[in-house]
């Protein structure tokens, strides 16, 4: 369910750090090499454990990357609500219980989905009245993903998890895998929004298997708030049909319809039911995406 956790660890930097040393450095037998800036200073340092990125400063110690790729060694397979736990704990006990006060900066979480593109995030529309970005590695197009409050305090995103995991280590999955994931780059989205607020401020909250499941519902409201275009078998209508289904599944055209020309609005969405009663094929993308979340939190 979870994926990458960016952690803010208020703690008082080394000698080394203050006192801006050249040469690397030990630190819990992790080595920290230093960072310059273009003018030649000392921004930072940083260091590695396995996949997790580490950085001090003047402000402390910052570690982040994905927990599922830690504790597992990859990142699309299932990542149960006890192995998020597993990996607190190991981690806390690495780093010798700082990471239960340890400030949250950045939390993804989502799952992975055996699909296909066509049924999952190739049919997504709009997002809030918003047309998805195009994700790309390089020039190969891979994925969808929408912006949301402000551009810059959530994203929700889907891809195609076995391509990107081709394109960037050549690996190939036996198996189709799509992602979708949301991204907070602000926890203020989560913890002091108005409504429905989630009360997520520190890595040991992500042990609480109350504050994962609240996650996973505000995960599957926010997929459920996509609009997507329905899977339509168009064969048989005629020219005629095939305008007014494409004009119905465009939000702007159809609000712009509604304000300018009640009456060819109200016709046209007669007939844009019709063709759904008529030619809807079923898809079971949200019941499985659902399932899969409510398996991984109550594992």
């Amino acid at each position: 369910m979870i994926d990458t956790v960016n952690l803010h660890i208020n703690i008082k930097p080394p000698p080394e750090v203050t006192e801006r040393i050249p040469e690397p450095f030990i630190w819990q037998d992790i080595t920290f090499a230093p960072i310059y800036t273009l003018k030649g200073f000392i921004r930072s340092y940083s260091g590695r454990l396995n996949n997790l990125y580490l950085t001090f400063t003047d402000f402390g110690l910052f570690l982040g990357n994905s927990w599922h790729k830690y504790y597992h060694g990859k990142n699309w397979n299932d990542y149960t609500f006890p192995e998020i736990v597993a990996t607190y704990e190991a981690l806390n006990d690495r780093f010798n219980g700082l990471l239960e006060n340890a400030t949250i900066n950045r939390l993804d979480y989502g799952i992975n989905l055996t699909s296909e593109p066509a049924e999952t995030f190739n049919r997504w529309a709009y997002y809030k009245g918003k047309e998805p970005d195009t994700m790309k590695y390089k020039r190969h197009k891979y994925g969808k993903k929408f912006m949301g409050y402000k551009d810059s305090e959530y994203s929700f995103k889907g891809y195609d998890k076995t391509a990107e995991v081709k394109y960037q280590t050549r690996i190939t999955l036996p198996k189709q895998i799509i992602r979708i994931e949301k991204s907070v780059n602000k926890m203020r989205n989560l913890n002091r929004r108005k409504r429905e607020r989630i009360p997520i401020y520190t890595a040991k909250d992500l042990s609480d298997r109350n504050i994962i499941r609240q996650l996973a519902n505000d995960f599957l409201k926010t997929y459920k708030n996509i609009e997507q275009m329905e899977n339509i078998n168009l064969t048989g209508l005629t020219a005629t049909e095939k305008k007014i289904f494409a004009a119905m599944q465009n939000t702007q055209v159809r609000e712009a319809m509604k304000k300018e020309n009640l009456e060819t609005y109200r016709k046209d969405m007669r007939t844009y039911q019709d063709i759904l009663k008529r030619k809807k094929t079923e898809n079971r993308t949200t019941e499985m995406i659902t399932e899969k979340v409510m398996n991984l939190v109550n594992a």
